[in-house]
Order: C-alpha cells, then sequence, then structure tokens
C-alpha cells in the first residue's frame, strides 16, 4: 500500500511506498538468480504479455512485485498542512530482452523497434482505464541511473494524475512550444542526429552531462501516433546515442514523454546519463549545475 502526500506549503508530491525498500538489489553484486531469465518467471509478478518466437520469448511484462501505485483503496483523512490520497494505479516492468548479458545499447534497431511496438501495445491496453491520465514509460541502467537489478528493462507507471511539471508544459503550450524548438535546432550547433522524420538534439539549458531530446519533426502527442518509419527511425537514434555512451560507460535515465490523454504535447524522448549527483546546492535552490556544455555534448554525439 501507498500514499500520495503533498508538501507543507508547496504543491509538490511525494509517493510514501515502503514496499519499495524491499525490492532486490542486485547491481554489483555476485548473484546466481537473474529474476528476469527465462526459466524464472515464477519470480516476478503475474504477466501481463510477451512478444514470443517458438517456445522463447523475446520480451515479456508483468506487474511489479514492489509497486510504487496499485489499485488498493484505502481512507485517507487530511486535514490542514496534512494532505493525504490514494496512489491509484499500475505498475509494470518490461524485460526487453531474455539475455541478461545485453544491454539496450547492444540491440540492434529491429529488436528496438519490435519492443517499440510492444510499448504501444501495453499503454493502448493501460489505458483502456479511464481512471489513468498520465503514464510515465522509463528505463533506468546503472547503480547512479536507479537501476537495482542488472538485466535490462523498462518501467510502465500509470497514474490517476497528470504530474505538476507536465501541467506547467500545458500552460506554457498553447501554441506548440516544441515544433518552434525545432525549427531552431535543427540547425544549430546542439543538434546531433537527423533523419527524414527525426531529430535528436542537446537542451539548450541541458541539466544533465550529454544530455539529450529526441522528436518527431511532424507534431505527433504520442508514440502511438508513429509510423512505421518514424519508428525505426527512433529506434536507430536511440541506439546510436546509447552506443556513444556505452563508449564511456554511462548510468543513465530515457523517458518517453507521451502527452496526457486529451491534451496535445509533443511527443519526444530524454536521454539523462547520470554522471554526476544533485548537492546541496542544487537541493537548496532548485538551480542544476552541469558542468558540460550543451554544444560541446553536441560535439561528442556527432563525434
Amino acid at each position: 500500500m501507498s500514499s500520495l502526500r503533498k508538501d507543507y506549503a508547496l504543491d509538490r508530491w511525494t509517493i510514501i511506498a515502503v514496499n519499495r525498500g524491499k525490492r532486490p538489489q542486485l547491481i554489483g553484486k555476485k548473484n546466481n538468480i537473474c529474476y528476469f531469465c527465462i526459466g524464472n518467471e515464477h519470480l516476478t509478478g503475474k504477466e501481463t504479455g510477451r512478444v514470443q518466437h517458438g517456445k522463447i520469448w523475446d520480451i515479456r511484462s508483468f506487474y511489479n512485485k514492489f509497486p510504487i501505485v496499485d489499485k488498493k483503496k484505502a481512507n485517507y483523512k487530511s486535514e490542514k498542512f496534512l494532505v493525504e490520497k490514494n496512489t491509484y494505479g499500475v505498475h509494470e516492468v518490461i524485460v526487453d530482452s531474455n539475455d541478461d548479458k545485453k544491454q539496450l545499447w547492444d540491440y540492434d534497431e529491429s529488436h528496438l523497434l519490435v519492443l517499440l511496438k510492444f510499448f504501444i501495445k501495453r499503454l493502448n491496453e493501460i489505458e483502456k482505464d479511464k481512471k489513468i491520465k498520465h503514464i510515465a514509460l522509463f528505463k533506468n541502467h546503472g547503480r547512479n541511473g536507479g537501476a537495482s537489478i542488472p538485466h535490462s528493462h523498462w518501467q510502465l507507471v500509470a497514474l490517476n494524475f497528470i504530474p505538476k511539471h507536465i501541467i506547467e508544459e500545458l500552460n506554457a503550450n498553447k501554441k506548440c512550444i516544441y515544433c518552434e524548438i525545432l525549427k531552431k535546432e535543427s540547425n544549430g550547433k546542439r543538434k546531433c542526429y537527423e533523419t527524414k522524420n527525426i531529430v535528436a538534439f542537446t537542451p539548450f539549458a541541458s541539466r544533465y552531462h550529454y544530455e539529450m531530446d529526441i522528436l518527431t519533426k511532424k507534431h505527433k502527442k504520442d508514440i502511438k501516433d508513429l509510423n512505421e518509419n518514424e519508428l525505426f527511425e527512433l529506434s536507430e537514434i536511440i541506439l546510436k546515442s546509447l552506443r556513444k555512451l556505452k563508449s564511456i560507460d554511462a548510468s543513465y535515465s530515457m523517458y518517453f514523454h507521451n502527452s496526457p490523454k486529451d491534451k496535445n504535447l509533443h511527443f519526444h524522448v530524454k536521454i539523462a546519463p547520470r554522471l554526476t549527483i544533485f548537492a546541496g546546492f542544487e537541493l537548496e535552490t532548485g538551480v542544476i549545475i552541469n558542468s558540460v556544455t550543451p554544444e560541446e555534448a553536441a560535439k561528442f554525439y556527432r563525434k
């Protein structure tokens, strides 16, 4: 059981999920058991989907045994300064390969294309629940990226509310600012890669070393709106970017920024390498220090 609690004064929320502390921490440890490998399916939560050829699965999804959110209800009583709500939602794990010796940057474009299509199936299924307002689809890689199990996987967390920073984007996005940003960055020194349908660049005010945004040239609200060519080109650019990060053995987080239901944000993918940690200044002021310029980061990707 988890709960959503509001800061005393700010419109800032925290999910209190005690069971998350019970999940296995296998990064950097010797362990003979891989919970996500073939033959250990009984060690995971209930399966929700798979891609399979013959008797062996290639991609598999299941409920997280240590969820951030769930559909259990509790009667939380709020009072002044102490506001608490239920965290209704769904939390799934998506294992992107049956081979625990490979990471995402080791795959080929065809496998990643299949994975992207599998994401679309899971999103379509979960969005049937009208209580769901936003779905976070993300991957953590490496200890500093927040991963607890080394076998390559993603997480999907469906929420019954829209996070504050996305509401802020919506308020600033009466006319799509990303379409305008694309025009500027497509011909600038922060551009990393470009295909017929996709552009990747390092954001002007990057918060992370070698941070990258990947956007469709046409205004698409959701990965579900991408056609076959766009999905394949997206696979190409993601893998090209991650292979550069592999060369420096970077931990990273990556997420798919889909527009909430009935909203009109421009779909994009964010890659956020985790090569530094936020310290006292960042925590006190909310202002991030980045010692690698986005312009230099773009050169790193293009090199």
